[in-house]
């Protein structure tokens, strides 16, 4: 719904509805919609005791067939995405649809430039993951939702799960009946001035067996993902707002004026071009290297022949016998001018005999 619509819907009111319904969802800008009352789990520095609880997964999670028992839901997001710098899911790495910043990055990708390059780099999709969990320091909480990167955490749980033996099991964490909790230490980091805690030696201790309603509790972590459309994506990359579709942005609006002007002067440009390279032709024309035979001339360039304009030569060749009586008389000289060397020879063997 634009702007002007819900004004006249509402009178020039803004709506409370929309912002209690916003503020209740737990939505997270971009890519994450929480349902009411569900809290975003956020560690700090030191040991977290987390019991990672399994959903029924959904449709295209990438590592769970519908209906399965799982424990994360992998996806992708781009970073600083539009005036407000958003996070945003990627459609292409995340479901395999077609993503408008990623094309971007492929242009960017292609040009010899150091700026271009760092440019390009920024939109590279990164990796998170979801979680469901109960931190057992705060089980009043209930189940959390955790969604942090792969570098920060899952990474390093898959390290562990494979340096276990088969024995150890370490790889049923998140089984309700003989799972294990894990004992996380976080540790604080930081990157290009961002501060951020990751996920350093992680222990996995036997926990009682939960009851087999957690799973019906438990969030289906696929259905909690917000993937905006093509076209939606592309105007919040552009900084194009939604509500501006009938009027564009002025800036865009200026730029789309001056198209005009612009192809107008490299019209004009061209002009003078286009016929320095007539002058030049018609010079070739006129020296001694164009003597070409008469016949010649009234074969079609073929070599140039393009492949998909076979249309046009059969109209040449429908037309090829409408000829001047000159060129007629030109044809008639040929053999004359034109006879093998070996006919002059065979006209001459009489001669010899005699």
């Amino acid at each position: 719904m634009s702007r002007s619509q819900r004004e006249e819907r509402g009178g020039g009111y803004a709506s409370a509805r929309e912002r209690a319904e916003k503020a209740g969802s737990g939505s997270r800008a971009g890519y994450l919609k929480l349902p009411s009352g569900v809290k975003l789990f956020k560690p700090k520095a030191g040991i977290v005791l987390l019991d990672i609880m399994p959903f029924r997964a959904g449709l295209h999670n990438p590592f769970a067939d519908e209906g399965m028992k799982y424990y994360e839901r992998t996806f992708f997001v781009h970073r600083n995405i539009g005036p407000n710098e958003e996070m945003v899911l990627c459609p292409r790495k995340t479901s395999g649809g077609r993503c408008p910043v990623c094309e971007r990055k492929a242009v960017l990708a292609r040009k010899d430039d150091d700026d271009a390059e760092a440019l390009a780099k920024e939109l590279e999709p990164k990796q998170r993951q979801l979680f469901n969990l109960i931190n057992r320091k705060e089980p009043d909480a209930g189940i959390q939702i955790w969604d942090i990167s792969y570098h920060l955490f899952g990474e390093e749980l898959d390290k562990s799960i494979r340096a276990s033996d088969e024995e150890d099991r370490w790889d049923a964490f998140f089984h309700l009946k003989d799972g294990f909790t894990l004992k996380v230490s976080m540790e604080d980091d930081s990157y290009s001035g961002h501060a951020f805690v990751r996920a350093g030696r992680i222990d996995f201790k036997k926990r009682e067996p939960y009851e087999s309603d957690m799973l019906d509790q438990a969030h289906c972590l696929d259905e909690l993902l917000t993937e905006l459309s093509y076209e939606k994506l592309k105007k919040l990359y552009l900084g194009v707002d939604e509500e501006e579709d009938e009027d564009e942005p002025r800036h865009r609006r200026d730029e789309d004026e001056d198209a005009p002007k612009r192809r107008h002067a490299e019209e004009e440009e061209e002009e003078p071009r286009s016929k320095k390279r007539h002058a030049e032709e018609e010079e070739e024309d006129e020296t001694p290297k164009r003597k070409r035979p008469v016949e010649d001339e009234d074969e079609p360039p073929r070599k140039k022949k393009p492949a998909d304009e076979d249309d046009e030569w059969d109209k040449f060749d429908e037309e090829k016998p409408k000829r001047r009586p000159a060129e007629e008389e030109e044809e008639e000289d040929k053999p004359k001018r034109k006879r093998p060397a070996a006919e002059e020879e065979d006209e001459d063997k009489p001669k010899r005999k005699r």
